[in-house]
């Protein structure tokens, strides 16, 4: 599939990523690690560095920061029956995020037995708007040679209307391992699910002067892979001065 291109990389017709790479960065948030195992109960670990969420979701303002090599890892071993989870490696928050940078966040999660479920290698975002930003280098790895894998969004997974203005999201990754099931979003996943068209947790998808790029799925045996780059289900994405390209296995599912 051709690259979807909307106007040039950048409105001086530099990369999006160029503007955040350069500024100088007031605090973060480094190297932490959540974490889960069980034998015979359930595994559900939700947010490896920050988390704010509040139903409905309260926003927050992160301007100038970077939350990096945070880790989410959950694990059901042999002789359990319970669910296995991960979300957010970095975090999951909504709201207004500025000049902040999401790289080298991780989920981990695995079912010896049964089914394994992941949201968000850098965040489960509840909504807001995305500025001069990076979300890059984040990982999920899921792993049930018995079940069925399930997973949405290498970078972001949204569960509200969100703008990403003068960001990248670029060079996530997707392992995915089991019998069935699906990897979905290599880059961004925005799914109206199970309230149906424009409803949540998904939200409409707006792109300007952006670029997501270079995001990948993998799989081994049978989960089936859509959307390298960003996977829409029943969400509009309005591209403006944006780029999504050089995606595997492909770039927008649902655009």
């Amino acid at each position: 599939m051709p690259p979807l291109r909307n106007g040039k990389e950048g409105v001086d017709g530099s990369s999006p990523s160029e503007g955040p790479t350069r500024r100088r960065l007031t605090s973060g948030i480094f190297g932490n690690a959540a974490t889960a195992t069980s034998s015979f109960r359930s595994a559900v670990v939700n947010s490896g560095g920050l988390s704010i969420d509040v139903c409905p979701p309260a926003p927050c303002t992160l301007s100038r920061d970077t939350i990096s090599d945070n880790s989410v890892s959950a694990t059901t071993l042999p002789g359990s029956t319970g669910r296995t989870e991960g979300h957010s490696g970095a975090g999951e928050f909504g709201g207004t995020l500025s000049n902040v940078r999401l790289i080298g966040n991780s989920l981990d999660v695995s079912s010896a037995a049964g089914n394994a479920t992941a949201l968000g290698g850098a965040s489960v975002f509840d909504e807001g708007t995305i500025s001069n930003s990076l979300i890059v280098n984040n990982n999920v790895r899921v792993s049930a040679p018995l079940g069925s894998v399930e997973i949405s969004g290498g970078g972001l997974d949204v569960f509200g209307p969100t703008t990403l203005r003068n960001s990248a999201v670029s060079r996530n990754t997707v392992d995915a391992s089991g019998k069935s099931g699906s990897a979905r979003g290599g880059g961004i996943a925005d799914i109206a699910f199970p309230f149906g068209p424009n409803g949540p947790p998904g939200g409409p998808l707006t792109l300007q002067n952006s670029s997501v790029t270079t995001n990948t799925l993998n799989a081994t045996a049978d989960p089936t892979l859509q959307g390298g780059g960003i996977y829409l289900q029943d969400e509009p994405i309005t591209l403006a001065n944006s780029l999504i390209a050089q995606n595997v296995p492909d770039q927008c599912f649902g655009c």
